[in-house]
């Protein structure tokens, strides 16, 4: 268990499995360089841009633990978050706000206590193509990282993107992705070689603060054994806080290839920088 959390309602009320609803937090305030920031409302709000066919519901306790992935339940559990924003109040402000995805049809009046857990890894893959997004190539790179990810480890949710090749766009996307959202493993494919549009590698950099060349020269041995053009590849691995971010190529097939060599390795390097304290020659 990562944090527990109580939710109140004043009325019964009804989910169905697969609904969508909103979380709102009311917590403490946290202290952000000495300035007191209400990050969560000091009591229940109403949220004027979300609309009304959602359930808001309200939640009392402590949300810095949340994550995009993670489940919310009792004995067994009721809620997974899929989303995480920042939605202005009434009052001028923004809040923290979580999307759930409905798991197990549920009715309930008063409150409830809910654990939060976490089964398994949040995935995110990001594809990288001009033509991808504007709608000029079908994606297989993005979804085919995600099939062959989940065959080795347990996925809990996994997100996709496409982008155009550009670095601002990328790096903002890394950042909120491990930062804000804490997924715990984040895989770009494209933009990884010489042409004047391949800009993955510098956006990685950018962003990354513990570089993992191991995993890289993996790879590219790899792609040596298939193609001499193997060469070219500038593919960046590193972390960023407590997610593991990889740039793969372009190609289905070079995706294939590059994570048939790395998957082994993804699991335990995932629980390293996570804080797992066990030996490293006893797993």
């Amino acid at each position: 268990m990562i944090a527990r959390l109580t939710l109140c309602v004043d009325k019964k009320i009804h989910l169905r499995q697969g609904e969508t609803v909103y979380f709102q937090v009311v917590g403490p305030k946290l202290q952000s360089q000495g300035l007191e920031t209400a990050v969560y409302p000091q009591e229940p709000i109403d949220f004027p841009l979300l609309s009304h066919s959602t359930p808001l519901l309200t939640c009392f306790g402590e949300a810095k633990e949340l994550k995009v992935g993670l489940y919310l339940g009792e004995a067994e559990n009721y809620f997974q978050i899929i989303d995480k924003r920042w939605a202005p109040g009434p009052d001028g402000k923004n809040y923290l706000l979580f999307a759930a995805r409905v798991i197990k049809d549920i009715s309930f009046n008063g409150s409830m206590e809910l654990c939060v857990y976490k089964h398994g890894y949040s995935l995110a893959w990001i594809t990288l193509s001009d033509k991808g997004s504007q709608g000029l190539r079908e994606d297989k790179s993005g979804p085919l990282i995600a099939k062959l990810v989940a065959q080795k480890i347990n996925i809990s949710m996994a997100h996709g993107f496409v982008l155009p090749d550009e670095i601002y766009e990328l790096k903002a996307l890394l950042t909120h992705l491990a930062l804000f959202w804490g997924i715990d493993l984040i895989m770009t494919t494209g933009g990884t070689g010489v042409g004047p549009r391949d800009i993955t590698p510098e956006a990685t950099l950018a962003v990354i603060e513990k570089r993992l060349t191991g995993f890289e020269q993996a790879m590219i041995s790899t792609a040596l054994t298939k193609t001499v053009h193997g060469m070219i590849s500038r593919a960046v691995v590193g972390t960023l806080h407590e997610s593991l971010i990889v740039n793969l190529p372009g190609s289905p097939k070079a995706v294939q290839e590059n994570l048939g060599t790395i998957l082994p390795a993804l699991e335990h390097t995932l629980r390293k920088l996570q804080g797992d304290k066990t030996d490293c020659g006893r797993n």
